[in-house]
């Protein structure tokens, strides 16, 4: 173990990946200190998960240093101390979910965490095999895995995707506690609304490189867009638009001139409009073009 605190959980020094001649991640600065909530943002391909990946020691940079708990992430001394819930939810479908929480316990060195059961609202699964679980119980056994051990940085990686919002509320309220109680969160997701309940500095990378670094709020006002959604499709081309994305039931018009795009909708017969705040998606999307 470390001794004593250590300051500054992650430190990204000039770190830069690739995977063949593709630049994934181009020399990466920041520092995560201790008791801080960070997300980590951007596009799918942004380099998200590959510098998640280098955090955790499951990945190695090409040059640059990380530091993770004041060691290298690879170390025992820096592993026992933080918790990770991947993306990809996958684990033995034949244990039952108390003996793979006692299984993560033990690989720990850490009691069985018995005080998060009813936290995560999984006393009642405990005795079920972890393959009959749904989609969304499975996602709370994963995510409770994380906290094992008491650990003093957790890193979540789209911790409540394709979730409904009870099992989402079940997980945020865990993670709001968790940083309450002082521990450091680095959480990737795409949903605007997770992030701004459980983080207050956002990480932005786009096209492999660090291009944002501040509060979460800064995102989207930088970005000066608005998203008008009209239910139908829109058949010509408006001014304005600085994007169009369709869905089954309606048209979403990214713009940073929205009164005269609104204005152009209602001149070709819509009167169902409704002008918002563009989600994390759409202002990637927007920041993209005007790098183009």
């Amino acid at each position: 173990m470390v001794d004593g605190a250590i300051d500054e959980h992650i430190v990204f020094d000039g770190i830069t990946k690739k995977y063949g001649k593709t630049t994934v991640l181009s020399a990466v600065d920041f520092r995560i200190a201790a008791g801080e909530r960070v997300a980590l943002l951007g596009q799918n391909g942004a380099g998200k998960t590959t510098a998640l990946r280098i955090a955790l020691g499951l990945a190695k940079a090409d040059s640059g240093t990380v530091r993770v708990m004041g060691v290298e992430p690879h170390r025992s001394e820096a592993l026992v101390r933080l918790g990770y819930c991947p993306q990809v939810t996958s684990a033995p479908g034949v244990l039952r979910v108390r003996e793979l929480v006692r299984m993560v316990a033990d690989l720990k060195g850490a009691d069985e965490p018995t005080h998060l059961y009813g936290r995560f609202g999984i006393s009642s699964l405990l005795q079920r095999q972890v393959g009959a679980l749904s989609i969304g119980q499975l996602r709370i056994v994963i995510t409770l895995l994380a906290f094992v051990g008491d650990p003093e940085l957790v890193v979540l990686d789209e911790p409540t995707a394709a979730l409904d919002s009870e099992h989402k509320y079940i997980i945020w309220q865990h993670v709001a506690e968790y940083c309450q109680a002082g521990g450091t969160l680095l959480l990737a997701s795409h949903d605007f609304s997770e992030v701004t309940q459980l983080a207050d500095r956002a990480l932005l990378l786009h096209r492999g490189r660090l291009v944002k670094d501040g509060p979460v709020t800064d995102i989207v006002a930088l970005s000066d867009v608005t998203a008008v959604e009209v239910v139908g499709s829109i058949p010509v081309d408006l001014a304005g638009v600085s994007r169009v994305l369709n869905t089954p039931t309606r048209t979403i018009l990214l713009t940073r001139d929205p009164e005269k795009v609104v204005h152009g909708v209602q001149r070709e017969g819509h009167r169902r409009v409704l002008s918002r705040q563009p989600t994390l998606e759409e202002v990637f999307l927007t920041m993209g073009d005007a790098e183009s």
